[in-house]
């Protein structure tokens, strides 16, 4: 299948990359040309100057960035997606955004005769490197049978959520279950660090008891560590929980440890800086300053 595939990040790199060994023909673009460059050192494939060149003859178009706005801005206008994308083409949503506006997105595309499906994942960098990724889809069954060979190269599990909007959705389920783990494993490890434990074997035996999580598997050793180069960023982890708390709000749904969350990221985002990690969030728990108040 000929593909274009849009942001080479942490994320879409490793993800073009099995799309690119599983035999199909795949076209990049990325707005920093260094890391199409760097792609294509690694896989077989071609950089195109623009999304719209990218997108020329493609059977589906794959985008992988951060929210709606830099979506938008892939999408439209004269060197977008929109502009080369022929009839019948699909386009596959990796980011994280809102579900509303991946409905107006899919009834936009549909008049043009193109399929847009809502496909957000999760599992992290290390899943997206082992194309192991679980992906939530919303949209039409048909369109994702389309580009299911494409989806098998990277994805262990592929469901349809429902309709336009609902991929969304169920990633802001994520977000508030995976969001309110990850305050709950740094509050547990900042206080075994405070109390002297080792906290390395803390974690270790915790990992096969009840207190097991994804969160404390692979964020756990870089709150111990507190290392925080960027694989998940506080920003995208803000912005993230900023859309859960929206149509949080929108369905009337309570959401406590969401908004706690969302208090913490911009606590640490504003003492730290936003481009950590978001296992700096243990950070909130080790601060001096914050014990001394309790």
């Amino acid at each position: 299948m000929r593909v274009a595939f849009i942001g080479l990040g942490v994320m879409g790199a490793p993800i073009a990359g099995h799309i690119a060994d599983a035999g199909h023909e795949v076209v990049v673009f990325n707005r920093t040309r260094s890391r199409a460059e760097a792609w294509l050192s690694q896989y077989a494939g071609v950089a195109a100057p623009t999304p719209a060149a990218a997108a020329r003859d493609a059977q589906a178009a794959f985008v992988c960035v951060t929210d709606d706005t830099a979506f938008d801005a892939v999408l439209d206008g004269s060197d977008g997606l929109l502009a080369g994308l022929p009839a019948g083409a699909i386009v596959v949503d990796h980011g994280s955004g809102g579900p509303d506006r991946a409905r107006a997105r899919a009834a936009a595309m549909a008049k043009r005769g193109i399929g847009c499906l809502d496909a957000p994942v999760t599992g992290g960098q290390r899943a997206a490197e082992t194309g192991t990724l679980s992906i939530m889809v919303g949209g039409a069954a048909a369109h994702l049978s389309q580009v299911a060979p494409v989806v098998q190269a990277y994805a262990r599990d592929i469901m349809l959520m429902g309709d336009a909007g609902a991929g969304h959705l169920t990633k802001l389920v994520n977000v508030i279950i995976g969001g309110g783990t990850g305050l709950a494993v740094a509050e547990g490890l900042s206080f075994a660090m405070q109390a002297g434990l080792d906290v390395a074997q803390v974690r270790k035996i915790l990992l096969e008891g009840s207190s097991y999580s994804w969160q404390l598997d692979h964020r756990g050793e870089a709150m111990i560590a507190r290392d925080y180069r960027p694989r998940y960023p506080l920003s995208l982890g803000r912005k993230d929980v900023g859309n859960a708390l929206r149509a949080g709000q929108e369905a009337g749904a309570v959401l406590p440890v969401t908004q706690l969350a969302a208090e913490i990221l911009r606590d640490v985002a504003e003492a730290k800086g936003a481009g950590l990690d978001v296992a700096s969030i243990i950070e909130y728990f080790l601060r001096s300053d914050r014990r001394a108040a309790q």
